[in-house]
């Protein structure tokens, strides 16, 4: 008897350190699909402020968690008042890439950054669950899963952020709101409205096309594009909130590469 006592203790032992480390791996197992995004340190500034705009990425909004490096940047686009700024620092974080600039002007201001494209495989097990998050298309699922064997998946992704603020008035410049900056996949506001969003890729509507819009209190909610690419928040909404979509590219061959694009928009309503 104490002989079994004991073996069922070890037994007991060994299943705890087992589940132990399950869920040590569930925890620690990165996803798939992180959000970026640039985050404004306000929504509202004052002339003469050094506007503070930071760029992270995170499991969910409106974390700020990892940090981006400067080499990862393809392109920066500053707006304010209507008029380009060409004068900016980025500064790396552990939890964000800053930008800066000077307020010397009060009006509507924007800023827009895409990151270099990143290459790697997903293991062929964990191809279904990433096309599950990103909501990829069925005819993208039928190319991939339709290839001989157990290939993994060859993908590439970049990542397309945009913020709106505003310095004192934000009345000033307001048209830069529906002004494309040239990302690959962006939102616009359809001018005119405060609560109504054009989807474009490259730099042409897209319709049809899932858009997940999360608040700061991390409440998710989903909405589709209209014929003409546009989508509206609800009037319910208010604070600020992030637009999401991800845009993947099928490949000439269903052995290539599939890249998606990511675009996001953070406002204040």
């Amino acid at each position: 008897m104490r002989i079994f006592n004991r073996l069922k203790k070890i037994t007991l032992s060994a299943g705890t350190v087992i589940g132990v480390l399950f869920s040590l791996a569930a925890v620690t197992t990165p996803s798939l699909a992180h959000n970026t995004f640039l985050m404004p340190a306000k929504q509202h500034w004052s002339v003469g402020d050094n506007i503070d705009v930071r760029l992270t990425s995170a499991l969910s909004f409106p974390d700020l968690t990892w940090g981006p490096k400067k080499d990862r940047i393809s392109s920066t686009v500053i707006r304010l008042a209507g008029k380009p700024v060409q004068s900016f620092s980025l500064t790396e974080g552990k939890t964000y890439l800053t930008t800066a600039f000077k307020a010397d002007t009060p009006g509507f201001g924007m800023v827009s950054m895409s990151t270099k494209p990143r290459f790697g495989d997903i293991e062929p097990e964990k191809a279904e669950g990433y096309f599950d998050e990103i909501g990829a298309a069925r005819s993208v699922r039928q190319a991939f899963f339709a290839l001989p064997g157990t290939p993994p998946l060859h993908r590439s992704y970049s990542k397309h952020s945009k913020a709106f603020f505003c310095v004192e008035d934000c009345t000033l410049g307001h048209k830069a709101r529906s002004t494309p900056t040239g990302q690959a996949l962006e939102f616009v506001a359809v001018d005119g409205s405060s609560h109504t969003f054009q989807l474009l890729r490259g730099g042409k509507a897209l319709a049809g096309q899932k858009v997940k819009i999360t608040n700061s209190l991390k409440a998710v909610s989903e909405v589709t594009t209209n014929d003409k690419g546009e989508l509206t928040v609800s009037g319910d909404l208010s604070g600020v909130i992030m637009l999401m979509a991800v845009v993947i590219t099928l490949p000439d061959q269903p052995d290539g590469v599939y890249h998606s694009d990511y675009a996001s928009l953070v406002l204040g309503l």
